[in-house]
């Protein structure tokens, strides 16, 4: 759009222009001196280029949409007055005011709608108006009236009021930094209040803001939907023939990563046979049905037999493909599930306690460093590629704790303790220690 209007439609010769023209994304507000001149624009936009169509809407009675606002022409026709646009569509529903969700979410809904109200009202008579429509809607969802017209006069003072004798107090600027709670109720509000305080005190560059989200509920224990039995499946979204083309067109869905040779068509038709040769000899059994169920059978696993065969053949050539490529990680994947081969828990340390973990680590590493490797053979010489390493296996000193801090990138997912990069950055550890003395009293 940008392109056409430098482009076409302000540089073009011979163009009728619009005396006003503003455009939001693909909606666009223009003002003609006679309609016969928006009507001649229309044709010429539409004829820019195939792909592109605009519809015109003119003004009905004086008044003319556009996004969300009414724009209305006064009797005097010098001027005009614009009004929030309410949808005849619109229900007028919110969240209820009883709903379980901290206050400052009602609060900031009110704001908002007043706000927006107040920003698009040319007037304060418009506005006004535009108020009392919004608390009809407000007071159906249970918000009271006391709070509509507190959070009104809030907004008024704020932005309408005249402020020429306050100065203004420029605050340094402070990095922020956002948590996510779940919301619990009057708890979650006392437990953002301490944090706040206990950041602002500890750290006055940090701006700590506190969000919450939605708490465990009941439903998350059950499924949106039933769970169908399998027999009733179809495993079909839908099924059409082609009799022109001679073609089939079958989807279904399947999951890319997993190979089941019993879904293919060959292994399903020849199980079919076998479900007829035995329905035929549970009907008549004679002995030449019996030796056809037996053929059907082998048939059967020879067909599942060859359908896996292609299916391993098919992963082997992925896997070199992949190989080639330097896909390491889909290549393993493969390998894994061609030799299923499932991933074990590797990393942790044996022990039934932490302690016996730590002590059992620390044994480890102890007995391994600083010691010549073993080999089967004592006649085999190893050549040293890097001279001995001078590594200290005592505790930590503090140097060598601050020197670990300074290495920490921050932005990175919490550890298994729960702790973020940046409080592990900034706070010392005797200062977490108090910090959660504090919240647990």
């Amino acid at each position: 759009m940008a392109h056409l209007e430098e482009s076409m439609i302000f540089c073009g010769p011979n163009i009728v222009q619009p005396t006003f023209y503003r455009r939001y994304v693909d909606d666009t507000f223009c003002l003609f001196t006679t309609k016969e001149e928006a009507e001649r624009f229309l044709v010429f936009i539409n004829n820019l280029h195939p792909n592109i169509r605009f519809e015109m809407e003119t003004e009905s009675d004086g008044k003319l949409e556009f996004l969300d606002t009414v724009v209305e022409r006064r009797p005097d026709s010098t001027s005009h007055r614009t009004s929030t646009k309410v949808k005849q569509t619109d229900k007028g529903i919110y969240y209820h005011y009883s709903s379980f969700i901290p206050d400052s979410y009602k609060l900031n809904k009110i704001f908002t709608l007043v706000y927006r109200a107040y920003r698009i009202a040319s007037d304060m008579s418009v506005f006004h108006v535009d108020v009392e429509k919004l608390k009809k809607r407000l007071r159906l969802n249970g918000f009271p009236t006391y709070l509509i017209d507190q959070v009104t006069s809030k907004v008024l003072m704020r932005y309408h009021a005249q402020q020429d004798n306050q100065q203004d107090t420029q605050q340094p600027d402070r990095e922020r930094v956002y948590i996510a709670l779940p919301y619990l109720g009057p708890v979650s509000i006392i437990l953002k209040r301490q944090l706040t305080k206990l950041v602002q005190k500890f750290y006055p560059s940090v701006q700590l803001k506190v969000v919450f989200r939605r708490g465990f509920r009941i439903s998350n224990l059950f499924n949106y939907k039933d769970k169908f039995p399998i027999a009733c499946r179809s495993m079909i979204v839908y099924y059409i023939q082609f009799e022109a083309a001679n073609k089939t067109l079958l989807s279904k869905r399947t999951n890319k990563k997993k190979y089941d040779p019993s879904s293919d068509r060959r292994v399903d038709a020849a199980r079919r046979e076998l479900f007829l040769a035995k329905d035929k000899y549970h009907h008549h059994t004679l002995e030449e049905n019996r030796e056809e169920v037996a053929v059907k059978k082998e048939a059967l696993k020879s067909c599942y037999l060859t359908v896996e065969e292609e299916i391993l053949q098919e992963k082997i050539r992925k896997v070199e493909e992949s190989a080639d490529r330097c896909r390491n990680k889909e290549s393993w994947e493969l390998i894994n599930d061609i030799s299923g081969r499932t991933r074990t828990c590797c990393g942790l340390t044996e022990g039934s306690s932490p302690a016996e973990r730590l002590n059992n680590w620390k044994k480890h590493f102890a007995g391994l460093l600083g010691q010549p490797p073993s080999v089967p053979d004592a006649n085999i010489t190893i050549r040293n590629i890097h001279p001995p390493l001078d590594i200290d296996i005592n505790p930590f000193t503090p140097e060598e704790l601050a020197q670990a801090k300074k290495q920490i990138v921050e932005g990175k997912a919490f550890g298994d303790d729960g702790i973020s990069p940046e409080v592990m950055k900034r706070v010392d550890l005797d200062e977490i220690g108090r910090m959660l003395s504090l919240l647990t009293m």
